[in-house]
C-alpha cells in the first residue's frame, strides 16, 4: 500500500510541477515485486476472513432475534458474537466447503445459483440450531 501513495504522489507531483512532461506509468513498483504480490493475497484473504466473520455474526443475530424476540439488535449481535466465537474456526470451514456448490450454480448458467443458495442457507440455519443445541447442553 505505501508504494501506491508513494507512486501516487510522485505523478501528482511529476504533473503539479512539470507540466510538459504528459503522464508516465511508474512500473518500477511492479517489477519482480513478490513483497506486492504476497501483501495483496494475503490483504484478499484478511478480507474474506472478516467478512465471513461479520457476515456470520449477523446471520446468527437474525435467527436469535426470530428465536427470541425480546431480545434488542445490539443485544442479540453480542450473543450471536459470544455464540460463534469459539466455533469461528468450524464456521469458516464450512463457509469454504461451500465454495464448490456456487462454481458450480455459476456454471450452471447462473441457474444452478437459487439452489446453491437455498442449500447454504440451510446448512447455516443447521449450524445455528447446532450451537443454540450446544449451548443449552452447556447450561443444564
Amino acid at each position: 500500500m505505501p508504494q501506491f501513495v508513494l507512486s501516487g504522489l510522485n505523478q501528482y507531483l511529476g504533473l503539479v510541477f512539470n507540466f510538459n512532461r504528459g503522464i508516465s506509468i511508474d512500473v518500477s513498483m511492479f517489477n519482480g515485486s513478490i513483497a506486492f504480490v504476497v501483501g495483496t493475497i494475503l490483504s484478499i484473504i484478511l478480507f474474506f476472513f472478516l467478512s465471513q466473520v461479520v457476515t456470520g455474526v449477523i446471520q446468527l443475530a437474525i435467527y436469535l432475534r426470530y428465536d427470541q424476540p425480546e431480545l434488542g439488535v445490539l443485544q442479540s449481535i453480542k450473543v450471536a458474537f459470544a455464540l460463534l466465537r469459539p466455533h469461528l474456526g468450524q464456521y469458516i470451514w464450512l463457509q469454504l466447503s461451500l465454495i464448490g456448490w456456487f462454481i458450480l450454480g455459476f456454471l450452471a448458467l447462473m441457474i444452478g445459483m437459487l439452489w446453491a443458495n437455498a442449500y447454504a442457507y440451510a446448512v447455516n440455519a443447521a449450524f445455528y440450531e447446532e450451537l443454540i443445541n450446544e449451548q443449552r447442553a452447556l447450561i443444564r
